[in-house]
């Protein structure tokens, strides 16, 4: 007897969305990249980061009727870029091996420069980059793997950065004069999400 495996069916209901009172939801795009994360910036722009088609996309609603306009292509061949945050005027795009920045510069964004490099690759690669409530850069780097052990001591962690790409990961330690490792966490497979409580 030979296995087989089946396609699940085609739904037959329509999705629907239970809401509070008060709420309302629509759709306000429509992406066929696989979107992954999302950012607003402070002019209330929508970013958006597609790990398939490495690009990443800005959405606006100028005329305030919930639904945005055509998407605009912000940076385009990156490598499987996922999280971002802003710096002010300056865009943080946490690609496969590292983050890259784009600033703005007269209304216009420019290309993608280095931020923080070498970042290991491969196995979990998704990565999201935050800034804490220390003003500090927070990224998370995945496992290799999904059982074994790491020979790489920045694999399965979140790493500590300051505002300037410098690595800021453990607590000063008095009398040290030689420059922080950037893990501040570890033992963590594949932390793509994470928040501070308030």
């Amino acid at each position: 007897m030979m296995p087989s495996l089946a396609c699940a069916a085609e739904p037959t209901e329509k999705f629907s969305l239970n809401l509070p009172a008060g709420f309302e939801a629509n759709i306000y795009a429509k992406l066929n990249s696989m979107p992954r994360m999302m950012a607003f910036d402070l002019e209330g722009n929508l970013f958006v980061t597609s790990a398939k088609s490495n690009n990443v996309m800005m959405l606006t609603d100028k005329n305030l009727d919930g639904v945005a306009e055509a998407p605009r292509l912000i940076a385009k061949d990156l490598n499987t870029p996922h999280g971002l945050a802003f710096l002010d005027d300056t865009l943080l795009i946490a690609n496969q091996s590292g983050v890259v920045k784009l600033t703005k510069e007269n209304g216009s964004w420019s290309t993608p420069k280095p931020f923080i490099s070498n970042l290991p690759s491969g196995g979990h690669t998704l990565k999201t980059i935050k800034i804490g409530p220390d003003n500090h850069l927070y990224l998370n780097v995945g496992s290799s793997c999904n059982v074994c052990n790491e020979s790489d001591p920045t694999r399965a962690t979140i790493l500590r950065y300051t505002k300037e790409g410098k690595p800021a990961g453990a607590l000063a330690v008095v009398g040290r004069h030689t420059a922080l490792p950037p893990i501040w966490a570890s033992g963590l497979r594949n932390s793509q999400g994470f928040a501070w409580h308030p």
